[in-house]
């Protein structure tokens, strides 16, 4: 058997290995997804949901799960939306409404929300978030929000603005990092025109890392395994 000094050294080693097992910062991802990735059998996005204010009253403030964009099928053409591969794709409200057909075709005149949510863990060192990656919005991508305050970055409503990609980056760094221990939402905030009643759609391609620091316990559980340590030493010179 073993003896109780030997029991509490054995002890004591193992509480500081596990302790410095976690006293390193631990980064992990953030597991957010690209637009159309995450889909069902029926083209479903199960990453990403849409809601509008519906400022031209027709739809009465719609929301749901967003949809795939029918592949060539106007404007999924490629002439007018940069085409679809293996790393993102196009959402939309509804992929038939969308195509301009039926008495709601063509949602135009409306901001159309897409949201996204992620997780943050526990003890992570909040100002470490990084979330950056790119996107493409029709007619005009307004704001990207987190946890609802504005990031600040928009798409001009322009020439080919669905054919190129427009940066982005969230962390403490740019000033824009409100995320949060829990939840978080991510909103990309999209201007359908009134004046040339088109398709609304957006594409994301999106990623972020976060650092997790040792909760107190852990460090209490090094302190406490160095004290006893310690203390089998002194009794071990004593003896001698």
């Amino acid at each position: 058997m073993l003896s109780r000094t030997k029991l509490l050294a054995a002890l004591a080693v193992g509480s500081i290995v596990s302790a410095s097992a976690f006293a390193q910062p631990n980064q992990y991802d953030l597991n957010l997804y690209n637009t159309g990735i995450n889909v069902d059998a029926n083209g479903t996005d199960l990453s990403y949901t849409y809601s509008t204010d519906d400022i031209d009253n027709r739809l009465s403030a719609l929301s749901g799960q967003a949809v795939l964009a029918i592949e060539g099928v106007f404007p999924m053409t490629g002439a007018n939306w940069l085409l679809n591969d293996s790393q993102s794709k196009w959402i939309t409200p509804d992929s038939v409404i969308n195509q301009g057909i039926g008495v709601n075709g063509f949602l135009a005149g409306s901001n159309w929300v897409y949201t996204t949510t992620f997780n943050i863990l526990d003890f992570t060192e909040l100002s470490t978030v990084v979330i950056s990656g790119r996107w493409i919005a029709d007619n005009e991508g307004v704001d990207i929000l987190l946890n609802g305050q504005s990031i600040g970055f928009g798409i001009a409503n322009q020439e080919n603005i669905f054919m190129n990609w427009t940066d982005f980056e969230i962390s403490s760094a740019q000033g824009n990092n409100y995320a949060q221990i829990g939840q978080n939402i991510l909103s990309f905030v999209v201007r359908n025109s009134l004046s040339t009643a088109g398709p609304s759609g957006l594409r994301v391609e999106v990623s972020g890392v976060a650092t997790a620091v040792p909760e107190p316990e852990t460090w209490a559980m090094l302190l406490a395994g160095l004290g006893v340590v310690g203390a089998v030493t002194r009794r071990r010179r004593i003896s001698a």
